[in-house]
C-alpha cells in the first residue's frame, strides 16, 4: 500500500469512520489479483505499428521492435534536449509511442506536454474543495471487473459550470486518479481502468462541454493507455453531433474504446464486469452509493459465468515460487501471502555457493601462509640460492597449515644458514685471490632481479673497459665455478 498518501488520510478524513490504514487496507486489490497473470492476448493484440498494448511493467517483457523504437526514441528526445527524469522507464515510453502509433514528431511533443504537466501539477496536496468534489460523487470508484481493473464513475451532471473552477475540478481528478493508479492497481497484472460516464440525459445546453472536451484531453494525454473501456450512459440525442466534432480531437485507439448507450443498461458491460460490482441504477445488483469518498469494495464476486478459476489463477505455493526465483520481483507482492523465513533453503546450490563464500577457514590458511612466507623468505634467500632446499622448504609450507615450528624445520633453518656462510667465506678468499674488488652481496636485490630464475647470473652486465661479472652457480650439492676473462679453466674450484 502507497504510504506517500498516508498523511493526506489523516489529514483530509478525520471524520471519518475508518482509520488511515484501514482506509488503504480497503481499497488493496483483493487476494484472487495477485494469483492472476494476464495471458500474451489480454497482455497485447498485434505487432509493430499497429499494436494495442495494455500491460507494460512488472514481469512483461518487450519484442525486439518495441526495444529498438524505444532506444531510437530516447535518441532523438536527446537531441531536442528533453530532459527525462527517473520517472520515465522504458514502460512510460512505450505508451506514449504506441498511442502514437510510433510516430516520434508527435510522440515528442506528447512526452514535452507531460513533463511540463508533471512538473507543475504534480504531486497535489489535499484541500477542502479537491476534498469537497471527491465527496459529492462528481468522481467515485466503484467496482472492479473480472480482471480486476477498478471502475471509475463519473458524473457531469453533477457539477455547477457556474461555480466549480475548472483548476481545483482538474486537481481533484489528478489526486483521484494518482491515488487509484498508487493504489488499486498491480504493474504487470492490472494496469487499465473502466470509466462509467453517466450524463443522466442532460440537455445540449446544459451539458458542460468545454469541461468534458477538457477532461477527455486531460486523460488521453496524461494517462496513456490506461483506458480499457468507456461507457456513456444516458446519453441524449444531442450528444452525437458534439462528439462527431470532438472525436476528431482524440485518438483513434481512444475513440474505438468508448461507447455510448442511450439507456441506463449497457449489455456490452456483463462480458467483462459481474454484475455485482455495479450499482443497480447502471442495471447492476449492487446498491446505489451513497458515501462517495474513501473507496470500498463492492463485492467479493469477480468473475463472469465464462470465467475458469482453474485456469485463470495461479496457485500461492506457485506464486511463491516465482517470488523466490525472481521472476515477479519487479511486480508488487502480495500482502495476504506470507513466504516461510526458511525461503532460503529451499532454494537449493544458492545457499551452498554462499557458505563457501562465507566459510573463514580457507581465507586465515592462505593468509597465514602468505605471512609465513614473507618472514622466513629473507632468513634462506642469498645471493647463492639453493634452490632444492627451497622448493622442499615451500611445499612443507604449502601443505601444511600455520602452526607452531617444527625442531626440524629449525635444524634445517640452521644447516642452510651455516652453509651460506661457508660459501660466502669461500667467495671472498677466491676475490683476494683473483685480486676482485670486495662487495657485500645485496640478498633483496638478487631476490627481486631474479626471482623465478635461480640460476642466471645475479650481477648486471659490465660495461666497457671493466672486470666481466662473477658467474655464481650453486646448489646443495654443487661447487662454486669462478671464472675471469683470460684466466684459464684449471683456476675453477
Amino acid at each position: 500500500i502507497n504510504a506517500e498518501y498516508m498523511g493526506d488520510f489523516v489529514n483530509a478524513f478525520q471524520d471519518s469512520s475508518m482509520e488511515p490504514n484501514q482506509i488503504l487496507v480497503e481499497v488493496t486489490p483483493p487476494r484472487e489479483a495477485y494469483l492472476y497473470f494476464p495471458t500474451e492476448e489480454e497482455i497485447r493484440i498485434g505487432k509493430g505499428e499497429t499494436e494495442l498494448r495494455r500491460i507494460f511493467e512488472g514481469h512483461v517483457t518487450y519484442d525486439e521492435f518495441e526495444l529498438e523504437k524505444i532506444r531510437a526514441f530516447r535518441a532523438e528526445l536527446a537531441k531536442a534536449n528533453i530532459e527525462l527524469d527517473s520517472y520515465w522507464q522504458n514502460s512510460h515510453l512505450l505508451r506514449f509511442l504506441i498511442a502514437n502509433k510510433f510516430r516520434f514528431d508527435k510522440a515528442m511533443n506528447s512526452v514535452r506536454d507531460h513533463v511540463a504537466w508533471r512538473k507543475t501539477k504534480l504531486p497535489v496536496n489535499i484541500s477542502n474543495p479537491i476534498e469537497n468534489i471527491l465527496r459529492e460523487g462528481i468522481m467515485y470508484q466503484f467496482g472492479r471487473d473480472h480482471r480486476f481493473r477498478p471502475i471509475l464513475v463519473i458524473n457531469p451532471y453533477k457539477i455547477d459550470v457556474s461555480k466549480v473552477d475548472t483548476e481545483i475540478f482538474m486537481d481533484a481528478m489528478t489526486y483521484f486518479l494518482e491515488f487509484i493508479l498508487k493504489n488499486m492497481f498491480l504493474p504487470g497484472q492490472v494496469e487499465n481502468w473502466v470509466i462509467i460516464i453517466d450524463l443522466n440525459n442532460m440537455s445540449f445546453l446544459s451539458m458542460p462541454i468545454n469541461l468534458m472536451k477538457q477532461i477527455f484531453g486531460y486523460l488521453q494525454n496524461n494517462y496513456r493507455s490506461r483506458l480499457f473501456r468507456m461507457y456513456v450512459m444516458n446519453t441524449p440525442f444531442s450528444i452525437y453531433v458534439p462528439w462527431s466534432i470532438a472525436k476528431s480531437f482524440l485518438e483513434e485507439n481512444t475513440v474505438k474504446k468508448i461507447n455510448f448507450i442511450k439507456s441506463p443498461k449497457a449489455p456490452q458491460m456483463w462480458e467483462h464486469i459481474n454484475p455485482d460490482q455495479v450499482e443497480e441504477k447502471f442495471d447492476g445488483k449492487a446498491p446505489n452509493l451513497t458515501t462517495f469518498w474513501p473507496p470500498k469494495p463492492v463485492s467479493p464476486n469477480y468473475l463472469t459465468p465464462k470465467d475458469d478459476p482453474a485456469t485463470m489463477f495461479i496457485t500461492e505455493e506457485k506464486y511463491i515460487q516465482l517470488l523466490r526465483s525472481g521472476a515477479i520481483e519487479k511486480n508488487r507482492k502480495s500482502p495476504y501471502i506470507t513466504i516461510p523465513e526458511d525461503a532460503a533453503k529451499v532454494q537449493g546450490s544458492e545457499i551452498p555457493e554462499q557458505k563457501k563464500v562465507e566459510e573463514p577457514k580457507e581465507e586465515v590458511k592462505q593468509g597465514e601462509t602468505k605471512t609465513e612466507t614473507k618472514q622466513e623468505a629473507p632468513k634462506q634467500e642469498a645471493p647463492v640460492k639453493v634452490e632444492e632446499t627451497k622448493e622442499q622448504t615451500e611445499v612443507k609450507k604449502v601443505q601444511q597449515p600455520k602452526t607452531e615450528e617444527k625442531p626440524e624445520q629449525v635444524a634445517e633453518a640452521d644447516e642452510n644458514k651455516q652453509r651460506i656462510d661457508k660459501l660466502e667465506h669461500k667467495l671472498e678468499e677466491k676475490k683476494e685471490e683473483l685480486s676482485l674488488p670486495t662487495k657485500e652481496p645485496e640478498v633483496s636485490k638478487v631476490e627481486q632481479n631474479q626471482p623465478e630464475q635461480p640460476d642466471q647470473p645475479a650481477q648486471q652486465q659490465p660495461q666497457e673497459g671493466e672486470n666481466p661479472p662473477v658467474v655464481i652457480e650453486g646448489g646443495e650439492n654443487q661447487a662454486l665455478n669462478v671464472q675471469e676473462e683470460g684466466q684459464p679453466k684449471e683456476s675453477k674450484e
